[in-house]
């Protein structure tokens, strides 16, 4: 992912989706410690979950981006997308994130 930024200055480039590990777990640490950008990090903890397992809420669904493109990244505006019924976002069993960017002009 660092290359692609640094290939292409004028790009967001970004990684989503369900990587089926939560904050903390050796897969995202790497991925934040190489010092990419988890987006839903600014949220509390309770409100980052993305997924129901036995009961507790987890962040497994996760919007990552280059560390050079961080700037253009709105700060708190992650949001994760519950159905009205609480359920899972759009007929999934997980719910959605999301977050606000911007972009400059072409």
């Amino acid at each position: 992912m660092t290359a692609v930024a640094a290939s292409q200055p004028d790009a967001l480039v970004a990684l989503a989706g369900d990587l089926n590990d939560v904050p903390g777990s050796p897969p995202l640490d790497a991925l934040v410690g190489s010092g990419l950008v988890r987006v839903a990090d600014d949220l509390p903890p309770a409100a980052q979950a993305t997924y129901v397992f036995n009961g507790q809420g987890q962040a497994i669904d996760h919007i990552v981006i280059a560390p050079d493109r961080a700037g253009a990244r709105i700060p708190m505006s992650a949001r994760v997308w519950r159905a009205p019924s609480g359920a899972g976002w759009g007929g999934s069993d997980h719910f959605a994130l999301s977050s606000d960017f911007a972009l400059a002009a072409p």
